[in-house]
């Protein structure tokens, strides 16, 4: 009985100690530290009191250790050296630490990812590069087609099934496809470019995506590997689809 009376005056016989006790439950760790090291300026021989403060450094080290590299996987380098200059506040001596803050400090910066790979289509619609600044209200959709192929000096027919409608349109700072494609996502149309002067508007059917169904050209540079053999893998794979794309090896390449 008399020892635990001992025991308990020395560690809760401080209010910084207390204090400290209190803040290190809260996980203010900064706090906790003032506390801890207030209470040992008290009774600086006092073991029990070095000890509160040792695993309290410790702890907060490691907890923004945990947190620079989350950041860091993130790819806020800046924010991840913050956190990592407070782990070593806590935990000066501590050389890892040190090693792996240098680390991302002499990191070079992410590449940047290379912009979207984009498919060819065996013929570009060549029109005027100004951007047009059109507004239609109430229009028929035909003659809003036609004004824009007009302005863009490009011929413009229309399928067979397609149905003119009225429309109410802003198509100001956009480019000529641009201002095409939204129209025809406006109008639940879609078109194909037939020439580099022309482009047909078509309705928006799976019937009709079949029959103006575009080729595009992908070329894939082998090595270690026959065009034969990734031509047959090929065949293989789609041979399954109700419509298989058309795959052919050029030989020359």
């Amino acid at each position: 009985m008399v020892a635990l009376s001992f025991w308990g005056c020395a560690n809760f016989g401080s209010d910084y100690f207390r204090l400290g006790n209190e803040a290190e439950i809260n996980k203010d760790w900064d706090k906790a530290i003032q506390y801890y090291e207030k209470a040992i300026v008290e009774k600086p021989n006092e073991y029990s009191y070095k000890m509160s403060l040792t695993r309290v450094r410790l702890t907060a080290s490691l907890v923004h250790l945990r947190s620079a590299r989350n950041v860091a996987v993130l790819g806020n380098k800046d924010e991840a050296l913050k956190e990592y200059e407070k782990a070593l506040s806590y935990d000066p001596q501590n050389s890892a630490l040190y090693e792996e803050m240098r680390r991302l400090t002499e990191a070079a910066p992410p590449k940047e990812k290379p912009e979207e790979e984009r498919l060819e289509y065996p013929v570009k619609l060549k029109v005027a590069k100004d951007k047009i600044e059109l507004k239609f209200t109430e229009a028929g959709l035909r003659s809003i087609f036609q004004t824009l192929a007009k302005h863009a000096q490009v011929n413009i027919i229309f399928d067979e099934l397609f149905k003119d409608l009225t429309l109410t349109i802003d198509i100001t700072g956009r480019k000529f496809e641009e201002a095409i494609g939204y129209l025809c996502l406006a109008s639940k149309n879609f078109y194909r470019v037939i020439d580099e002067k022309t482009l047909i508007v078509v309705p928006d059917q799976p019937v009709k995506r079949i029959q103006y169904e575009q080729n595009a050209i992908k070329v894939f540079y082998l090595s270690n590997i026959s065009a034969q053999d990734i031509f047959a893998a090929l065949q293989q794979m789609l041979r399954g689809q109700i419509r298989a794309p058309n795959i052919f090896v050029d030989k020359s390449l």
